[in-house]
């Protein structure tokens, strides 16, 4: 993970180009982003735009979420070379940096270590070319390079970044420290324990952040020592130290070691409290790789602790989100308890468990091909192919000027055999002539074949999409007509039927002096009817109110739900939970009104049958599809035995109109979830 000196190196730098544009730093500083994403022209070609994509991705560095501003800012930058003066090619080289950097976390995030040390390398190149600081390149590639377990090249990075960072930059106490805690974990990772000791005492702990890093580092070392109450304590400490300061990268840091440790010191309860905090840091941030980590590690402590069905839901989500995003490393270490490997064993001991061996089969076989997928994706023999290449360039190099010499001395004496040669070499290269020919006609016609082949495939392909969209846009127009009758009839019955029965209350409420003159009996008898036609005008209220869906109309479907969790929520009766993840763009409006009525209809169910103390709903959005799951811990029904009310009905029905898979686990005594999955445009 980047630490906060990554994104202060290259800020510092991106300030010294501004400088020398003081117009662009006056236009720049005062813009929020969400104002610079209201600017934002993809088929504009502009130093504004170029600025913005780069500001954005900036603030995205080691989230998914830049990968939606990174390749535009490689667009401009193609788009606006050559600059046009000195100074603004200056000015595309230190963003042309930046741009390398971030990919090549993108990259690593990916598993594909080779093309993350690319990037980094020519980042550092430019940088150095640049004449800034090259520390947080080295130290990056240094990371790397630890990560497949090539301790000796992580700690000659480390050093040399350690070298670049006092010579650049002398009063950058941070980011000397920084480098330091990288070369203070390797020695511990090594067990060389009094070698690690002066690196950290070395640190500057006046400054709270280095402060934090050697406490952290500490309760580390207590921890590889094996001393797992002092790493406890260690870690607590240091999250009470890191409060005032809000730095929540360094939380994540703190609460994902703290969270193994109690789950291996079976202390469930408080593993499962740390990663659900760990999940919210997360959240903010846009760290997907920290977030999948703990949400992992939270729903393998609730299996622990016997709640299945919300283990289920979080692992469920967290690999959703990471094949979604093709994050294959988004665990941050294969095999660790947080890891995507994990979740899939964990999530098979659930299905057996559960008798559900069809879906125990289908997860080991996943998990089985994405052991596979990681295996191959680890990515160390190609980083030391990689490496092993670099040197033989640099033998090559020296072996060329030392053959360079010998022919030199030896060019007189082979001068007749290369004419001889040459001549065997010319009627070799006419007759290869004829069969290169002959192979390229061969290829041609070949070519055309796959050509024809390819148009028909396409021509098919497209015929499917379009009929695919004509049957979206006329679901779509059945929901919109749906709802746009809904509102009529809303309006109508509070417009109406409303006026009508209030005048009728106050015509019975001119009579009420005439009524008390009467029998007692019939006094009763009105007081009665009075009482009926106000349950009435109430009833007629809530209906009226209910198929307006004005907040949803309004607001959105994260806006909604949240009001309906609200209304639900009863303290010390009913806890209800809401997770979203996704939703920060709205979607179709036509999907939104469908989510939420089956949203509403399970809730309604819970309320009506499952006398159930908590419920659960979550919501998550990735690229092509949105998941819904409605959980609850109440009295279940056996789905084999019991038909189908009216309110699955009609959760089935409006998830076929959206072309949605609907699956009801539940056993009684064993609460409830109801799962949808439904493909999605976007």
């Amino acid at each position: 993970m980047p630490t906060p000196y990554h994104f202060r190196s290259f800020v510092a730098g991106w300030l010294a180009c501004l400088c020398l544009l003081p117009s662009a730093h006056a236009q720049w500083g005062h813009l929020n982003r969400d104002s610079v994403i209201a600017l934002l022209d993809p088929e504009e070609c502009s130093e504004d735009q170029l600025m913005r994509y780069h500001l954005l991705s900036q603030e995205w560095m080691v989230s998914v979420k830049a990968m939606r501003y990174l390749p535009q800012v490689e667009r401009l930058l193609r788009c606006l070379s050559p600059a046009t003066t000195r100074t603004l090619q200056r000015h595309h080289d230190f963003l042309n940096a930046s741009y390398q950097y971030r990919m090549g976390y993108q990259m690593k995030f990916r598993r594909n270590f080779p093309e993350a040390l690319r990037y980094f390398q020519t980042s550092w190149t430019l940088m150095e070319g640049l004449g800034y600081s090259t520390a947080s390149n080295i130290e990056a590639i240094g990371v790397l390079y630890e990560s497949v377990g090539e301790q000796g090249l992580a700690m000659r990075h480390y050093e040399m970044a350690l070298a670049s960072c006092l010579q650049y930059e002398p009063a950058d106490p941070f980011g000397e420290g920084s480098i330091r805690r990288h070369i203070a974990s390797l020695l511990m990772d090594q067990g060389r324990f009094t070698s690690a000791d002066p690196v950290l005492a070395a640190c500057d702990t006046t400054i709270i952040d280095l402060r934090i890093l050697v406490h952290a580092h500490r309760a580390r070392k207590a921890l590889l020592l094996g001393d797992s109450a002092a790493a406890e304590a260690g870690y607590m400490n240091t999250l009470e130290l890191l409060a005032p300061a809000s730095d929540d990268w360094a939380k994540i840091d703190l609460l994902t070691p703290l969270i193994r440790l109690r789950s291996a010191r079976g202390d469930h309860q408080g593993a499962l409290n740390a990663a659900l905090s760990c999940i919210e840091v997360a959240d903010r941030t846009g760290d997907e790789s920290a977030w999948c980590t703990c949400m992992i590690l939270a729903g393998k402590s609730q299996y622990a602790l016997g709640h299945a069905a919300m283990a289920e839901k979080r692992l469920k989500a967290a690999l959703d989100t990471a094949r979604a995003y093709g994050y294959h490393g988004l665990a941050r270490m294969t095999g660790d308890e947080g890891s995507m490997v994990e979740a899939a064993a964990t999530l098979r001991d659930i299905y057996l468990e559960q008798n559900r061996l069809v879906d125990a089969v289908q997860m080991t076989t996943y998990w089985s091909e994405l052991k596979d997928t990681l295996n191959m994706r680890d990515g160390r023999l190609d980083v030391l192919r990689y490496r092993m290449q670099e040197a033989a360039r640099m033998d090559s190099t020296r072996a060329a000027i030392t053959l360079s010499q010998v022919r030199s001395e030896r060019a007189q004496a082979q001068k007749e055999v290369q004419q001889q040669r040459n001549r065997t070499l010319l009627a070799l290269a006419l007759a290869s002539a004829l069969a290169l020919i002959a192979l390229l006609l061969y290829r041609s016609m070949r070519n055309k074949q796959r050509l024809a082949k390819k148009e028909k495939e396409l021509h098919d392909e497209q015929v499917d999409q379009l009929l695919s969209q004509q049957e979206m846009k006329s679901i779509n127009a059945m929901l919109e007509g749906q709802e746009q009758e809904r509102e009529r009839v809303s309006k109508e019955l509070h417009d109406h039927v409303g006026h009508l029965l209030g005048t009728i209350k106050h015509q019975l409420g001119e009579l009420e002096e005439q009524v008390a003159d009467v029998k007692s009996e019939q006094s009763t008898q009105y007081r009665k009817v009075t009482g009926l036609l106000d349950n009435a005008a109430g009833e007629l209220r809530r209906i009226s109110h209910d198929m307006a869906a004005a907040t949803l109309n309004r607001f959105g479907l994260e806006k909604a739900l949240k009001d309906l969790r609200d209304t639900i929520h009863i303290n010390g009766r009913l806890q209800v939970e809401l997770n979203t993840f996704g939703l920060e763009k709205p979607l179709e409006r036509g999907v939104e009104i469908a989510v939420y009525r089956i949203i509403q209809e399970a809730v309604s169910n819970v309320l009506k049958h499952a006398e159930a103390t908590e419920l659960s709903i979550a919501v998550t959005h990735a690229p092509g599809r949105l998941s819904v799951l409605v959980g609850d811990n109440g009295t279940g029904f056996d789905t084999n035995a019991t038909s189908s009310g009216v309110g699955l009905t009609n959760i089935r029905s409006r998830a076929a109109a959206l072309g949605a898979q609907v699956q009801i686990d539940s056993a009684p005594g064993k609460g409830t979830t109801v799962s949808v999955e439904c493909p999605v445009v976007g």
